[in-house]
């Protein structure tokens, strides 16, 4: 996530909505040449920004759940290929070539089972902001794996008693993994919908709040009939934008 927490962006819809309120003290004189900050469009907009904090969080949830899901399922995939592997090795007159290949796709899932993937989608590891990466790191985990269920079925002599490392079971496990996979894809793309929402509201450099904010203080500074004290109010409001490597612009 972003390093602004939620309720941090919680506070620029909230804090907006205090500086219009300074500015509605003053309803004869309060009357920006700017129609962006008018107390309307303003109050318009508190609501507008409310809506697209809110909006995020029952798309991260689901984002979260299928990461943990997707999690789950690959778990086991280290030690069911070894286990495949193993069974593979205990045949008599296995061509060495497709022992070759079995092995060097094991190592593979290995490989990227022990490192990359893993290190990028724990709990708390991955953010949105790397879920590409994560997202080709788990396709080519797959990838391996499909490689490796191809090899052992050259073997017309693998036909394990074991359950979970037939044939059958392999392509279907393949097949969990790959849905498990497109389900953490498409739950992104709605959170990271909302996050793009919310983040163009609140931060874009030009049309976003804390831009907005400058603008609106500006206009309460040039005031004359607006008291002292209320401007030292409108000003010490605070409007912060994350930094812009952590916005979804």
């Amino acid at each position: 996530m972003p390093s602004t927490s939620e309720t941090g962006h919680a506070k620029i819809p909230a804090n907006l909505f205090k500086l219009i309120t300074v500015a509605k003290r003053y309803p004869a004189k309060y009357k920006p040449a700017n129609t962006k900050l008018s107390i309307t469009a303003v109050e318009t907009l508190v609501t507008t920004c409310e809506s697209a904090v809110d909006g995020v969080g029952e798309p991260e949830k689901i984002f979260k759940t299928a990461r943990s899901n997707r999690q789950q399922l690959f778990e086991p995939l280290g030690d069911t290929a070894t286990a495949a592997y193993n069974s593979l090795l205990s045949l008599d007159k296995v061509d060495a070539a497709i022992i070759k290949a079995v092995a060097a796709a094991l190592k593979k899932i290995k490989g990227t089972t022990g490192t990359t993937a893993t290190a990028t989608d724990g709990a708390t590891a991955e953010t949105p902001k790397k879920h590409s990466t994560s997202q080709q790191s788990f396709d080519m985990r797959i990838k391996n794996f499909k490689d490796f269920i191809a090899s052992l079925k050259q073997v017309t002599a693998y036909t394990p008693e074991e359950s979970n490392i037939t044939i059958a079971s392999l392509e279907a496990y393949a097949t969990s993994l790959t849905d498990g996979n497109k389900a953490v894809d498409t739950a992104y793309n709605d959170y990271s919908k909302a996050l793009q929402l919310r983040d163009t509201l609140l931060y874009h450099p030009e049309t976003g709040v804390v831009e907005l904010s400058k603008k609106l203080k500006s206009y309460l500074k040039s005031v004359k009939e607006i008291s002292a004290s209320d401007k030292q109010e409108a000003a010490a409001i605070p409007f912060k934008a994350p930094a812009k490597k952590d916005l979804f612009l």
